[in-house]
């Protein structure tokens, strides 16, 4: 009952406290990639963020990616920006993102020959890098040949018999280079 100020003196009360949550996401540091051998993207391999709660059990959070490429895919060249997103029971919600560039560092194939012309009608002929070229590839793409410097191109009865030596080289759309010397 009541004591004599109307406090309840002799009764039970049950006081339930709820779990307050708190919630972090911490994403990892931007990263940059090569391409995978051979190929022109990577695979993405990359450590989920880290989500802490304050009663995992309780506040039952889960984390979601929201954008960007998943774990373990594939990814072309350039800048990939990954989302993602933690939210728990209480509605508290906690967002983070970082960068992945995947770069080409691979350099083109290039493989040469020495070449023989012949001289036209005139007694002249011009040549171009891509006669002293067997094959050119590259795990991206690989750029037109040619000549290292500026040698002379043309040549005249005055160069018959001669040899001449050239340097031609091919670059993929990264700067890769990959150089060759032969004769002419």
């Amino acid at each position: 009952g009541d004591d004599d100020n109307g406090i309840d003196s002799g009764s039970a009360y049950v006081v339930s406290l709820a779990a307050t949550c708190t919630l972090s996401l911490t994403c990892p540091p931007n990263q940059t990639v090569d391409t995978d051998a051979g190929v022109c993207e990577a695979t993405l391999n990359f450590t989920d963020p880290v989500m802490t709660s304050s009663d995992a059990a309780a506040c039952n959070a889960v984390l979601t990616q929201t954008a960007g490429p998943a774990n373990g895919s594939t990814a072309a060249l350039g800048d990939h920006t990954l989302s993602f997103e933690a939210v728990d029971d209480e509605g508290n919600m906690e967002t983070c993102s970082f960068t992945i560039t995947v770069e080409d560092n691979e350099d083109p194939m290039l493989m040469c020959q020495d070449i023989v012309v012949e001289l036209d009608a005139n007694g002249e002929v011009s040549i171009t890098a891509d006669l002293f070229v067997d094959s050119a590839t590259d795990n991206c793409t690989v750029g037109t040949p040619f000549f290292v410097g500026n040698p002379v191109k043309d040549f005249t009865c005055a160069d018959v018999g001669q040899s001449y030596s050239r340097k031609i080289r091919v670059k993929d759309p990264s700067d890769n280079k990959k150089t060759c010397e032969k004769t002419v």
